[in-house]
């Protein structure tokens, strides 16, 4: 899986669709109006339509496999990264993270100064998840760029299951040739 400054992941509904019938679906009870209920309005027929078909479509969080939980928490942390954004990259890390820095504010001071680097690169490859109960592991290869340092690594994230979230615990990163 590689990410270059954006991160763009497109679910496969068709496929998806094709193996669940939606009318016995708890998730998509909502009702998709008819064309007769949007005729006295043409001009929000069309949003309507597609609104309540994106809501009708949308699986929560909890109907996906923990695998996949944790492949889209991983996606997202780097998403985050990517974008710069220290409020969401930050918020991918329990509470009590400080990684090796001395205590929790130094850790998000560093991490702050990192994603204030231009033109930020990230390319993770070989994403390997492991989940038992409310615990998980993602391994993988790591490669980094941005202001002219660029460094290549295997990277483990620890994950917990917190009120359904996935909270990156603890990481442990060493550097590859």
């Amino acid at each position: 899986m590689h990410w270059i400054r954006t991160v763009k992941y497109t679910f496969p509904w068709k496929r998806l669709l094709a193996l669940l019938p939606l009318a016995s679906c708890a998730w998509a009870a909502t009702p998709v109006p008819s064309a007769a209920s949007l005729a006295g309005n043409p001009s929000i027929a069309p949003v309507v339509a597609q609104a309540t078909l994106s809501a009708a479509m949308t699986l929560p969080p909890a109907a996906l496999a923990p695998e996949q939980q944790v492949r889209d928490r991983i996606e997202s942390w780097a998403g985050a990264w990517l974008r710069g954004d220290p409020g969401d990259y930050l918020r991918h890390y329990a509470p009590e993270f400080k990684g090796d820095a001395p205590s929790r504010a130094a850790w998000e001071k560093q991490r702050r100064q990192r994603l204030e680097k231009p033109d930020i690169l990230l390319d993770i490859e070989d994403l390997r998840v492991s989940v038992e109960q409310d615990q998980a592991r993602a391994d993988f290869i790591q490669r980094y760029e941005s202001g002219g340092y660029s460094d290549s690594g295997r990277k483990q994230l620890v994950l917990e299951r917190r009120g359904g979230q996935w909270m990156i615990v603890a990481e442990h990163w060493r550097q590859i040739r």
